[in-house]
């Protein structure tokens, strides 16, 4: 199975190393359709009109399910979820592939578009919206200890 990631998790990303080496099936991919969002010290994707870039990687079993974890998927359909994993259409030079993205799951309206698309080509605050980390959010609200993500 394949999974498409686009912040944290791609090749210079703080979290890069959970992929074994040779894993990596396409460096520059992207998907479309979808809006990144800087929710702090990682991005979000959520459904819209743009394109966000990133990496396709194989991966097993095992590591998704590290991956669920890291990402706050529980299950299909679990309110709670910080990410829903989805499946979506691929695209990587004249190839497609179909892969696992792990989607935001929480109310988008607080965080700055990364109108780019690219996590690693962001320049802070890019539209109107306040900008505020999820994370301060729900520590704000008392939702999530120190430790965050």
């Amino acid at each position: 199975m394949k999974v498409f990631v686009y912040g944290t998790l791609r090749a210079t990303g703080s979290r890069s190393r959970l992929f074994p080496d040779g894993s990596q099936v396409f460096e520059e991919c992207f998907i479309d359709e979808f809006d990144m969002l800087d929710v702090g010290s990682f991005p979000g994707v959520v459904p819209g009109c743009g394109r966000v870039r990133g990496e396709t990687y194989e991966i097993d079993s095992d590591l998704l399910a590290t991956l669920d974890a890291i990402e706050g998927f529980r299950s299909t359909g679990d309110p709670s979820n910080l990410y829903n994993r989805e499946t979506v259409t691929v695209h990587c030079g004249d190839a497609t592939c179909q892969a696992y993205v792990y989607v935001f799951n929480q109310d988008s309206n607080n965080y700055d578009v990364i109108h780019s698309g690219d996590w690693f080509d962001r320049d802070g605050p890019s539209n109107d919206r306040a900008g505020t980390s999820y994370w301060e959010n729900q520590k704000s609200n008392g939702e999530v200890s120190e430790a965050g993500e």
